[in-house]
This record gives structure tokens, C-alpha cells and sequence, in this order.
């Protein structure tokens, strides 16, 4: 299927399929240029888009106006269990009509496990913490691809589980590095 075949748009499905999350933490439904389709309140705005058949979600929230924030990021850095505790992407057998839903679906668990309680309730505490871990993970990802990661004897395992979101990958890096800080 062609990328330009696949927009369905997120709006005619939003309203019914997010219902208990609008209601939970009264979120108003509204609409911004470029076919994204907003859910906030007086503390957090969603931001939800679709874009080649699938759902990109950012947030962002009142007390840091104009950034936007990675749901998957956040899920990392603050959520017991992660990306893999709370998955945002359908599988990808589904397409189109049918995975705009099912990811709509997904990001209604997450929100409705209550993960996302911090966020739009007004809680700002957990900003430093993202920072933070988006900080680390983006120097040990770049660590990856240089020595003495590159070519360790390790190298495929942390690339499997950076795969599938196992995030003890970043561990396998730390001590690597730490290795080869103790030798120079």
C-alpha cells in the first residue's frame, strides 16, 4: 500500500475509541493544522497525527510550553515495565483503517493503566528524570557505534535487545565503557 493511500486521519476515530480517557481526566477534543487531532486539559495536551497509516504521539504540557514530549521516552525513563509493559505500536500485520484503531486502542490502555497520571494531573516532577534518561540514552546509543563497543564481543546482543526495548542493553554499554576506562 502506498504511503498517500493510507491517511485515515485520527479524528473520526479519537473521540469514541479514547472515551474513558477523555472522560477520566476532562480532555477537550479539538483539531490543529496538518490533520493533528488534540486531547488536553488545563495540564497536558495530546498530540496524536497520522502519518503513513499509523499514530505518532507527542505530548506536551503546561508548564513547558512549546516542547513536545515522546511518549516512548517517557514510558522508558518513568513507567514500571516500559515500552514493553505499555506498547504503542499494532502489529504490523494491520494496516491502514484497522491499525489507526488498534494504536488508538493501545495508547487508551496506556492512559487508562494510569502510567500517564503524572503528566495530566499537573505533576512535573518527572520532567527531570526524562531529561535525564533521554541524556544517557543518547550518549550510550552514540557509544554503540564506536570502539570499544564496536566490535566488542557484545556488540550483537546490545543491538538485540536496543531491538526489542530491553533496556538493559544500556547496561551492557556502561559496563563496557567502564572496562575500558579501567585499562587507559
Amino acid at each position: 500500500m502506498h504511503p498517500e493511500s493510507t491517511h485515515f486521519g485520527i479524528e473520526p476515530y479519537a473521540p469514541e475509541i479514547l472515551d474513558k480517557a477523555i472522560a477520566r481526566y476532562c480532555l477537550n477534543f479539538g483539531t490543529m493544522p496538518g490533520g493533528v487531532t488534540t486531547l488536553g486539559n488545563k495540564h497536558c495536551t495530546l498530540l496524536l497525527s497520522d502519518v503513513e497509516g499509523s499514530v505518532v504521539f507527542k505530548f506536551s504540557v503546561e508548564s513547558e510550553p512549546g516542547i513536545t514530549f515522546s511518549p516512548f521516552t517517557f514510558l522508558r525513563a518513568i513507567a514500571v515495565g516500559g515500552v514493553a509493559a505499555h506498547p504503542l505500536n499494532a502489529p504490523d500485520s494491520l494496516e491502514g483503517e484497522e491499525r489507526i484503531k488498534a494504536e488508538l486502542c493501545l495508547i487508551n490502555e496506556m492512559i487508562e493503566s494510569r502510567v500517564f497520571d503524572r503528566p495530566l494531573s499537573g505533576d512535573t516532577e518527572w520532567i527531570v528524570r526524562y531529561r535525564e534518561f533521554e541524556a544517557e540514552f543518547g550518549r550510550l546509543n552514540s557509544a554503540r557505534f564506536f570502539p570499544p563497543i564496536k566490535g566488542h564481543p557484545d556488540e550483537n546482543s546490545i543491538y538485540e535487545k536496543k531491538c526489542k526495548d530491553d533496556l538493559t542493553w544500556m547496561d551492557d554499554v556502561r559496563r563496557i565503557l567502564a572496562e575500558q576506562e579501567s585499562k587507559s
